[in-house]
């Protein structure tokens, strides 16, 4: 019965092309470890979340430190190793999503996404909608629990003095800011997706982008159409969501000019320099392009899933004009 949620297609698998659901790989494993999702496991990443809180604030020694992810002898190799380590425990935040899902019964769709210029793996769990809003919350919350715990344990070593302590004040860092960027609502973070279950939306974020839209310039018919056909309920709250949105947007664009750019920038001229001075017959050379690989990977693939959704919305669009462009050849045929 539903269609689309926040423009993720819902769709049987013999659909047309262009009302199938965005690609990825569906997973719905046997429910395991069902345990790691029950309530009391939720009540312990809560308290995990706000424990690390505490420690943070009440031991100066543990605070993280932007500079903390340059643990090792040179930089380079530093935010190398912090990018696969990103990686990884991004994969196992994902994981808990379909694991969770998996523990109600509900099938993920896994996929390599972006949100704005930011690499993102997606959990798409859709299916969660057949359930009451408040047992979405759990799957949909999994994998900052996740993080809550990773967190709490890199926190309790390093005050326990147990580990490579440079290692696990990286680790604080990386997962200290997961956490943050779920905040990012306007990203539509794990925190978006819960606030719309809890609010009642269906398609929150495509209603405050058309109220958005309306407001600087005329929409198209089609436009006019959906914004007239929305729910109450997600113009109600797309009324004042719509400034958060905008804000965070603006946020981003100005991170986007000031830091990403020139961060990039950086490691590229890093990259082409380290290779002119050094010969393809020196470790130094193939080490820049080892490093400069994965420094850069994040980008290079957030432009792959950028040209991957261009050629998508292309294809969709010329899907939908067939079908008109058939009904007017018969029309213009037919006789008089």
């Amino acid at each position: 019965f539903v269609a689309a949620v926040d423009e993720d297609a819902v769709a049987p698998a013999d659909a047309p092309a262009e009302e199938r659901p965005p690609g990825g790989w569906v997973v719905a494993p046997r429910a395991r470890a069902r345990w790691l999702f029950s309530r009391v496991a939720g009540v312990v990443a809560a308290l995990a979340g706000v424990v690390a809180v505490v420690l943070m604030l009440a031991v100066p020694g543990l605070r993280p430190d932007p500079l903390d992810v340059f643990f090792l002898d040179s930089a380079a190799r530093s935010l190398a190793v912090v990018t696969l380590v990103t990686y990884v425990l991004a994969g196992v935040h994902e994981l808990m999503h379909v694991m969770a899902a998996a523990a109600t019964g509900v099938p993920a769709r896994l996929r390599i996404t972006r949100r704005l210029y930011f690499l993102t793996f997606e959990t798409n769990l859709t299916g969660l909608w057949a359930l009451p809003p408040r047992r979405r919350v759990g799957p949909l919350l999994a994998g900052m629990g996740f993080d809550a715990v990773v967190l709490l344990v890199a926190l309790l070593l390093r005050a326990a003095l147990v580990g490579p302590d440079a290692f696990l004040a990286a680790v604080v860092v990386v997962e200290l800011s997961a956490l943050v960027v779920q905040l990012f609502v306007f990203l539509r973070s794990d925190v978006y997706a819960v606030m719309t279950a809890l609010l009642g939306c269906t398609s929150l974020d495509r209603t405050t982008r058309l109220l958005l839209r309306r407001s600087v310039r005329r929409l198209s018919d089609e436009q006019a159409a959906t914004l007239a056909a929305t729910p109450a309920r997600d113009l109600a709250v797309a009324r004042w969501y719509r400034w958060v949105h905008a804000a965070g947007y603006a946020v981003a664009a100005w991170f986007f000019v000031a830091f990403f750019v020139p961060s990039t920038w950086h490691l590229l001229v890093w990259v082409r320099d380290a290779v002119v001075v050094h010969g393809p017959t020196t470790w130094p050379f193939w080490e820049a392009l080892l490093l400069g690989a994965v420094l850069l990977s994040p980008r290079v693939l957030t432009g792959v899933v950028a040209l991957r959704d261009l050629a998508a919305r292309r294809d969709v669009r010329r899907a939908r004009v067939r079908p008109a462009r058939r009904r007017a050849r018969r029309v213009a045929a037919a006789p008089r």
